[in-house]
């Protein structure tokens, strides 16, 4: 029989998440204010910078996804 999570445990593990979902976000909205100086840096056009961040961002969800998927199946392994 598993035991509840205690008050201070699930609190903190709703802390830790919504901090790192916070990140996440933040991440992305500190740099694109900047995709036209990137653009001069790398010597390219503001569309290349704004498809390599979408590539970024799709490959990043794909993978939460599938962290997500494989969680799921170890945890049923055991």
């Amino acid at each position: 029989m598993k035991l509840p999570m205690s008050r201070h445990a699930f609190y903190s593990m709703t802390g830790t998440f919504t901090i790192l979902s916070i990140l996440g976000q933040v991440s992305t909205s500190i740099y694109s204010p900047f995709f036209y100086d990137l653009a001069i840096m790398y010597s390219s056009h503001v569309g290349v910078i704004e498809k390599s961040v979408a590539t970024f961002l799709i490959a990043f969800s794909i993978s939460q996804l599938l962290s997500g998927f494989i969680c799921d199946y170890v945890n049923k392994q055991s």
